[in-house]
């Protein structure tokens, strides 16, 4: 981040001391950060700011809490910005991808090769996950997508099995994917039930700025993930003060994060697929084997060790004889 006080709020919101977070909520506020809203007037207002921001040449990133928001936002920024009768590739999740969108990597594959137009290519880390591209040409017939990496310009050509399984529309992505993407600037459209973790990664995509949109959930929020807002739809916004409650709101949701080993321990066997039940299996019995193996190691310790001390004492019972012998002799 450029800008130091924004380093030091967002680690108020990482380390969550109370004083030091109502210091970064008034943060937030005061320097125009802070939005909030009903769920579709938050989403259309985040693509409104997402098109200002790339409108001036930079690079920007809207971050969701839920797949459903950010797969909306994708769709609505492809249709704004791509001609509908351009080729296009079907991705992940279903997603179209043309010429000119932007798209993000989903797994890490250093054997994926730079072209060799790549300048620098030598030096320059291999695909990742969380890297974003811009779609350079697209082999329809193929399944091919040659893009170019927004931050460093290194050019690939993705084939079919990838383009597949690990590429999707990268104008938005939920907060988990965005934990390996930056940006000049990046606006999060977040629940008021979102979790504080989830707030501090939202919140450090951006270089310049980063900006929080939130929403109450409401029956408009699971709509809007299935189809795009109603003419008739009003727009819902509060002022800066409620949406500094709504945010103090998030930084008290501190729920430690639960393990899929957790989730499962805690749900009914009979209510888990057969995959799970058998994987909790293995584990459960891996489990009882350590701790067999880490007893019957440490009563042959303990038998080791007496029997150590016993031969001490043997030898120490021998020399004092063999002295008390010696000393009748003289």
């Amino acid at each position: 981040m450029t800008d130091p006080e924004e380093r030091q709020a967002s680690l108020a919101l990482r380390d969550g001391d109370h004083e030091a977070s109502r210091h970064a909520v008034n943060w937030y506020r005061t320097h125009d950060r802070l939005c909030c809203g009903d769920a579709i007037t938050m989403a259309s207002d985040a693509v409104a700011a997402y098109t200002a921001e790339t409108s001036l040449g930079r690079d920007a990133l809207l971050v969701c809490d839920t797949t459903e928001m950010a797969d909306a936002l994708n769709r609505r920024i492809h249709h704004n910005r791509i001609d509908p009768d351009a080729p296009t590739i079907t991705v992940a999740r279903g997603q179209k991808v043309a010429v000119g969108d932007v798209i993000i990597s989903r797994r890490n594959d250093p054997t994926i090769a730079f072209h060799h137009s790549t300048p620098n290519r030598e030096s320059l880390p291999s695909v990742r996950n969380g890297n974003r591209w811009r779609v350079a040409a697209i082999n329809p017939n193929a399944n091919h997508v040659a893009a170019e990496r927004l931050d460093d310009g290194a050019r690939v050509l993705f084939g079919h099995q990838y383009v597949r399984d690990h590429i999707s529309l990268g104008y938005a992505v939920t907060v988990h994917s965005a934990q390996g993407a930056t940006a000049d600037a990046s606006f999060a459209v977040l629940s008021a039930t979102t979790g504080r973790n989830l707030l501090y990664v939202a919140m450090t995509r951006g270089r310049r700025t980063n900006h929080a949109l939130i929403y109450e959930r409401s029956t408009e929020a699971s709509e809007f993930g299935h189809q795009d807002p109603l003419p008739t739809h009003t727009a819902q916004r509060g002022n800066s003060l409620q949406a500094a409650s709504l945010l103090r709101a998030v930084l008290a949701n501190d729920e430690p994060s639960i393990t899929a080993h957790d989730y499962a321990t805690h749900t009914a066997e009979d209510a888990l697929p057969n995959r799970v039940r058998s994987l909790t299996a293995v584990r459960a019995a891996s489990v009882r084997k350590r701790q067999a193996d880490y007893e019957a190691c440490r009563i042959q310790r303990q038998e080791n060790q007496h029997q150590t001390e016993e031969a001490r004492r043997r030898q120490m019972a021998r020399s004092q004889h063999r002295g008390a012998d010696y000393g009748l002799e003289l």
